[in-house]
């Protein structure tokens, strides 16, 4: 009978250049969460992909730099969180969310850029008055059916803020390893995918969804899921890869038991 592999992530603390890793060992190198993929000879170092996968985020503790990922705070002045968790922003006296800061400057830029074809901006002053004669706005800015115009990129804006996707994976799944029902939905660059599977046999990064099915990750994403109501089942593992697939990971005792979660990931 077949020896499964290791399925399960082990903790190593700090990376050591002195140490070898096996695969799934899990060190942290300048706040920034690190996977051996596979057996890591003695001095190779976290920046080398051949050996060693970057998590998505970096130390849980740790303050973000220009260079490493970490917690970053509002300064309580120009940015504040409220009781819900909710970023926003203070401009000038009012107060806006992240999402409403982001449309606004969408917009700008897309003002911007018409306004400056359209218009000679050395004109213009703060009244909002040109100061030659005769220059006023193109009648064609404001149909949103010309290629171009600042009434269709508006148009095309507005249309781009309900860009929701969803997909059902269900019938993409390896029905050798996994049966069940998974999906994703994506918001931009943001990915939700939600499962209920139940292993069917031991997986160690076995494949379960193939290349291009979900949205690629930006670098792999692995997600630890635990069994619910089983605390003497060991935990499982999935990871995005950056081809759109999705790995597993399942011991013998999860064989038959109902998993189900859902995990966000940022996809390319």
């Amino acid at each position: 009978m077949a020896i499964a592999g290791r399925v399960a992530i082990v903790p190593k603390g700090e990376w050591s250049a002195n140490a070898t890793y096996k695969r799934l060992d899990a060190v942290t190198h300048n706040n920034t969460l690190y996977f051996a993929k596979k057996e890591v000879p003695a001095g190779t170092v976290t920046s080398n992909t051949e050996y060693w996968s970057k998590s998505i985020a970096g130390g849980a503790s740790a303050i973000a730099t220009t260079e490493d990922a970490g917690v970053v705070k509002p300064d309580g002045k120009s940015m504040s969180v409220d009781e819900s968790g909710t970023l926003s922003i203070n401009l000038d006296g009012t107060t806006i969310t992240l999402d409403e800061a982001k449309n606004v400057i969408k917009l700008a830029d897309a003002l911007k850029d018409k306004i400056g074809s359209a218009l000679q901006p050395e004109s213009i002053v703060n009244n909002q008055v040109t100061t030659e004669t005769g220059y006023v706005l193109d009648a064609r800015q404001a149909n949103p059916n010309l290629d171009g115009t600042l009434a269709k990129q508006l148009s095309d804006l507005n249309g781009s803020l309900n860009n929701i996707g969803f997909k059902d994976v269900s019938d993409k799944l390896d029905t050798d390893h996994v049966t069940g029902a998974m999906s994703a939905v994506n918001i931009g660059k943001i990915v939700m995918v939600y499962f209920d599977i139940v292993p069917k046999a031991v997986s160690d990064n076995t494949t379960i969804l193939p290349t291009g099915t979900i949205p690629n990750a930006y670098v792999y994403a692995y997600h630890s899921i635990n069994t619910w109501g089983q605390s003497a089942i060991p935990d499982s593992l999935m990871a995005v890869r950056d081809d759109g697939s999705l790995a597993f990971w399942s011991g013998k005792e999860s064989i038959g038991t109902r998993i189900f979660d859902s995990f966000i990931y940022f996809s390319r």
